[in-house]
């Protein structure tokens, strides 16, 4: 498809590790690129097109962090892939990464988990208000 994949992940001997040798021995290296760190932390999200996020298992609290960062560093159209929805983010959120469409597929651990499909919207007159006064609250 042409398109780039850069992954991150907190295991860095066990699953970040691995990774990198599968990417290395399929010569894969110039199109993925795993990194072993915070997802919340990741650099160039404003370049991304779509970010999939593997939170089925995360805490409210880290996964919120890198929502807050996708809602407001994402250019709009952008897409966002999770495993959390189940109408429980903030409103601020849903309003930015506004759902789109539910899905069901297969995973390790499940052979039927719901992922959902969301968007990052246009700025929202709230944000268009926070960036004229120099300060954002989602």
């Amino acid at each position: 498809l042409g398109l780039r994949c850069i992954g991150y992940e907190l295991l860095c001997e066990s699953t970040a590790t691995q990774g990198q040798r599968t990417v290395k021995a399929h010569g894969l290296g110039s199109w993925v690129s795993l990194r072993c760190g915070d997802a919340a932390e990741a650099k160039g999200l404003e370049d991304a097109a779509v970010v999939w996020i593997n939170d089925a298992a995360w805490d409210p609290s880290p996964r919120n962090q890198l929502l807050k960062r996708l809602a407001t560093q994402l250019r709009p159209g952008a897409a966002v892939i999770s495993f959390s929805y189940a109408g429980g983010w903030p409103g601020s959120l849903k309003e930015a990464l506004p759902m789109v469409e539910t899905v069901s597929i297969p995973v390790s651990w499940n052979r039927a988990t719901v992922a959902t499909l969301h968007n990052r919207a246009p700025h929202t007159i709230r944000e268009e208000r926070d960036m004229q006064s120099g300060h954002s609250e989602l």
